[in-house]
């Protein structure tokens, strides 16, 4: 059989090889331009196509082409369908030849070709769902919703029940969504990960995201030069009207490339940005929270990468301009990923590291680990809903709550509670509270969650989108509210 294999997109040199022998221990080089790429994806002709296609091979690379060889990769064919675009993937049809698809990482989503790669057409019919990686929420606005998704950011008004796609710095890639708790209108929103060499862009908007007349840089530090610079986050503080407080991942993209943090803060609402000195060199910043008792008191979760420890939790007392590391005695906090600040008392403060959960009763000076909760959890939110104090975990397992403080936790109501939630985001007025919930979907079954790829008889099927669970005077229901492209 034979082998192909190819190295990461950003390792040097790029190289794709393929071998021929039972062993595969000696490999040669595919035909150029594809021998010095990395790919994304390749593809061999399934046999059902006939004999005449044998040798046939198509790859997407990293950056912005579509190859197809008929010799076995010893010739190529360009098939782009358009310039500039992040290919992610490929797609053949089990019969037909001349029908391909090419999967992108913009807001275009998937191209579909009927001509063999002749032409492109954008194909989003049928896919109206997506999977909102980040929320955010609007201040005693609880029916307007922000979220973060592959095509883009998008805002979702009458508590979801119309969406708009928001064009934001000429078609940026979104990373990161933030209100401000001040301003309504005003919507904050970090530009998509850069090379080594750029500054972050933050884009600023006053009349709710229809127009981003402030554009904004988180600035490069000297010391990472080298670095790519990524996973931008953006926190606004709800004390202090116009402080805002942002976090950087760098990474020196290669298979153990270093990671590092920044963190910066503007007390102009996004105008000007400067780099905060933490007094070491940090990992990169996963969250921060504000606490609630002490306004000036601001916490900050940092997380290595798969092969270092990070710098884990660090602890603010004069609104983020200096900074403690708290937590040492714990290893798990060396990874922190997202905080959450209890809102009423005993206003806890829980740490989400190393997958589990850690809550300090004394405003982060000490830990103590929570009950162990067995399964990927991507965020945590502590919830306003009153008279309970609710803890929230979301991640592969569905979404989970404790009213214990993480003594013991449980599935949440309905579907939710069954397919993987990778958002949360949480808005109050004085008569309700609505938590949003955003999930990639599945089928649900009397067993459990299963794959979309895998339908069973008896199941129900949850769709992507964005979820809402409002209380209000004793009422719970969580109402879908499915993500679709609009103009």
């Amino acid at each position: 059989h034979e082998l192909w294999v190819s190295n990461c997109c950003f390792c040097q040199p790029q190289v794709t090889r393929k071998s021929n022998n039972p062993s595969h221990t000696a490999w040669t080089a595919v035909g150029a331009p594809v021998d010095s790429v990395s790919l994304t994806s390749i593809e061999f002709a399934p046999d059902t196509w006939g004999p005449a296609y044998a040798d046939t091979v198509l790859v997407s690379d990293c950056w912005d082409e579509i190859q197809r060889s008929d010799d076995g990769g010893d010739s190529w064919t360009s098939l782009d369908p358009q310039e500039d675009e992040w290919h992610t993937g490929l797609g053949l049809h089990p019969s037909d030849p001349s029908v391909l698809y090419a999967t992108t990482g913009s807001r275009q989503g998937i191209y579909k070709t009927m001509e063999g790669g002749t032409s492109w057409q954008v194909a989003h019919e049928g896919l109206t769902a997506v999977a909102p990686e980040q929320l955010a929420t609007v201040a005693d606005q609880p029916d307007t919703v922000y979220a973060v998704a592959d095509i883009g950011l998008l805002k979702g008004t009458g508590g979801g029940a119309v969406w708009q796609g928001l064009p934001v710095g000429g078609d940026v890639n979104v990373k990161f969504v933030a209100t401000d708790p001040f301003t309504p209108s005003r919507v904050y929103a970090t530009g998509g990960d850069v090379g080594m060499g750029n500054d972050l862009p933050v884009y600023v908007s006053e009349d709710g995201g229809q127009s981003w007349p402030i554009t904004s840089y988180l600035t490069e530090p000297p010391q990472y030069g080298q670095y790519a610079h990524l996973d931008p986050i953006l926190q606004p503080d709800p004390s202090h009207q116009g402080l805002l407080l942002a976090g950087v991942r760098h990474a020196r993209i290669e298979l153990d490339g270093d990671e590092a943090g920044t963190l910066y803060r503007s007390d102009d609402a996004g105008l000007t940005w400067a780099e905060i000195d933490v007094g070491q060199e940090i990992s990169p910043v996963q969250d921060v929270a504000f606490d609630v008792v002490s306004p000036t008191v601001v916490y900050m979760a940092t997380s290595g990468d798969w092969h270092d420890a990070g710098t884990g939790v660090f602890r603010s007392t004069d609104g983020g301009l200096t900074w403690q590391s708290v937590g040492g005695a714990v290893a798990d906090l060396d990874q922190a990923e997202s905080i959450a600040v209890e809102p009423r008392p005993p206003y806890r403060v829980f740490v989400l590291a190393n997958m589990r959960v850690y809550v300090s009763e004394d405003r982060g000076l000490t830990w103590t680990q929570t009950n162990i909760f067995h399964g990927a959890i991507e965020c945590l939110l502590s919830s306003h809903d009153s008279p309970d104090s609710i803890l929230y975990l979301a991640g592969g397992m569905g979404l989970r709550r404790s009213t214990d403080g993480g003594d013991s936790w449980e599935r949440a109501a309905g579907v939710l509670g069954q397919v993987p939630v990778y958002s949360l985001a949480e808005a109050v007025t004085a008569d309700r509270t609505v938590l949003y919930a955003g999930t990639t979907g599945g089928y649900v079954t009397a067993g459990g969650f299963q794959a979309l790829s895998q339908p069973l008889a008896d199941t129900t099927l949850v769709n992507a989108g964005v979820y809402r669970f409002t209380t209000r005077q004793g009422c719970k229901v969580y109402l879908p509210l499915v993500l679709r492209d609009s103009d």
